[in-house]
């Protein structure tokens, strides 16, 4: 039997966690906290569940003129009830939809959602941090509305981050360190700490969660002597420090010479380019630095300004290269996985303009990529290319192995490391899942219009958070009695049991019908495949996979080396 009693101990928490005991939902709308009164609003789900909204609370003080490109600092206090009924600004960034740049500086605010304020039994937090390539996000409900976690007794928290050049714009020395956006995710769960516990949340009791370049951030924080003590768990949704979109380039400030250069002030002194940048319209900014990159470079996923070693600053967030941090793993428990086919999300950038890449394939690929599987497995890019395509040319009418190749490259192959990491390092659980379900609505592939087959990058997001925006364009919320809406309440079920309890699946129940037990074999990856019916699955390792084409006869490709062990195509 999976079970122990210890389990079952967990389970009865998680009954105690879902309504014996607490207050009326959402009793009163005001609540104190460290820097002055706020009042929400009390509000019903999509699904008909009563709680209480607390939205635009600044958890920092605004970053403003001098204050621009320097470390967060706490907010000012206030006299009267503050409404906190309204999102606050998200924070300069520029739309690559509308090629137009939008937001504001004053953006350092969170969201508190709870079904009641009262601290008579305080419940797990959790707290969600957005993606968007470090660049673009924010965390109103515009794509993250909290109806679908109101459904059990936690309190989410939602945040905005600096992005862009203002966020993580580095000249290496304490004139600008960098990594002022994860400086703010910081302070952020400082204040979850100190503020929390009048929502009716736990502070000794924070899971932090994230996708894409908000997983990266979850990851980031949990290798950072600066985040430690903050918070309990970790859930990893498609994003680690080992990914090679997810670090700045090797000298960050070479592209600060650049970005200065192109908002008129040609110069490498760091005293002059701060005066300047300081005093530089933002949303020029932010239209030159989309305007920074070649396609190319945004081909080959290199972020314009991204985290980075900090090692120059008086209070450094990553004071150590992020790749040797990593290999000390995760020293939380730990939810990890991707969706079933990430690479989609290169369309993007793409097009339909295929054959190019087939040109000198490496001038393609990101640098990190080019290097680490050099020194890892003696194995070049266009090696690499040969073992999903033999010998022939990509097209559009194969795209579907580009893409994989991608997904696997970007994505996979730095997500299995840090699970490895986990098996070797780490006493603590690590639960690995696989995001196949492609029937429900896929952001990423109705900006692309495309059709393929697969999860894209980002598509388990609309089973967790009510995205409002689809809904402003004409897309329904999920239906009760769908297969969509199925796979919902089982995401929400595993993500907030392991919030509460730090098992996923304590018990065999309608909403987790197999019981998902944590990775022990690094080479053997056994994982939960989240799909219309849930399933536990085998894989063979990213490494087992790439030794096997280093050792492969030159005539083989990928599939004829592992397809008759382990099942794998391509």
């Amino acid at each position: 039997m999976p079970f122990s009693s210890g389990a079952l101990i967990l389970f009865g928490a998680l009954l105690i966690y879902d309504g014996v005991g607490l207050s009326r939902a959402c009793e009163t709308t005001v609540v104190d906290t460290r820097s002055g009164k706020l009042e929400g609003s009390a509000q019903t789900s999509i699904l008909g569940d009563e709680f209480c909204a607390f939205k635009g609370i600044p958890y920092a003080k605004p970053p403003l003129g001098d204050l621009r490109f320097r470390d967060p600092l706490p907010p000012d206090s206030w006299q009267d009830v503050r409404s906190a009924t309204k999102f606050g600004n998200e924070c300069c960034q520029f739309n690559f939809i509308f090629h137009r740049a939008e937001g504001n500086e004053d953006c350092l605010y969170l969201n508190v959602y709870t079904k009641t304020a009262s601290p008579n039994i305080p419940r797990p937090v959790m707290v969600w941090i957005h993606g968007g390539a470090f660049e673009y996000g924010s965390g109103d409900d515009l794509f993250y509305g909290p109806d679908y976690f109101m459904r059990r007794n936690i309190v989410l928290v939602t945040l905005n981050y600096r992005l862009g050049a203002f966020g993580f714009l580095n000249l290496e020395d304490k004139l600008a360190p960098g990594n002022q956006g994860l400086k703010d995710q910081v302070m952020a769960l400082q204040w979850v700490r100190d503020n929390i516990v009048n929502f009716g949340g736990d502070p000794n009791h924070v899971t932090i969660f994230g996708e894409s370049a908000g997983a990266a951030s979850v990851h980031y924080l949990t290798l950072s002597p600066m985040a430690k003590g903050l918070f309990t768990k970790a859930i990893i949704q498609s994003g680690v420090v080992l990914n090679p979109w997810a670090r700045a380039l090797p000298h960050p400030r070479e592209i600060v010479y650049r970005f200065c250069s192109v908002l008129g002030k040609n110069t490498t002194d760091h005293e002059e380019i701060m005066s300047h940048l300081r005093t530089t319209d933002s949303h020029e900014m932010m239209k030159q630095q989309d305007a920074l990159l070649t396609e190319n470079e945004k081909l080959k996923a290199f972020l314009t300004f991204g985290p980075s070693v900090d090692n120059e600053s008086d209070e450094p967030f990553m004071p150590i290269d992020p790749l040797i941090a990593a290999e000390e793993g995760i020293q939380y428990p730990l939810i990890i996985g991707s969706t079933s086919r990430e690479g989609i999300l290169m369309l993007i950038r793409t097009g339909k303009d295929f054959k190019r890449f087939n040109s000198n394939f490496e001038q393609w690929v990101h640098p990190y990529t080019i290097d680490f599987f050099k020194k890892k497995y003696n194995l070049t890019a266009q090696e690499v290319k040969f073992k999903y395509y033999g010998n022939e040319e990509i097209s559009a009418d194969n795209r579907e192995k580009l893409i994989d190749l991608v997904g696997d490259i970007y994505f996979m192959e730095g997500i299995h490391r840090v699970v490895k990491t986990q098996v070797q390092k780490s006493v603590l659980p690590t639960y690995l899942y696989k995001f196949s379900y492609d029937k429900g609505f896929s952001p990423i592939k109705k900006l692309t219009r495309t059709h393929m087959s697969g999860a894209s990058h980002g598509d388990e997001l609309p089973e967790l958070f009510r995205m409002r925006l689809t809904e402003l364009i004409g897309i329904k919320p999920l239906q009760n009695g769908t297969v969509a809406y199925r796979v919902m309440l089982e995401m929400v079920e595993m993500w907030t049991n392991f919030a509460i309890s730090g098992m996923p699946t304590p018990a065999v129940t309608d909403y987790t019908p197999v019981y998902w037990h944590p990775v022990t074999d690094a080479d053997n990856l056994h994982y939960l495949n989240i799909d219309a019916e849930l399933s536990i699955e085998t894989t063979p390792s990213m490494e087992l996979q790439y030794l096997a084409l280093k050792n492969a006869e030159t005539n083989l490709n990928l599939s004829s080396v592992l397809n008759p062990i382990y099942g794998v195509n391509f």
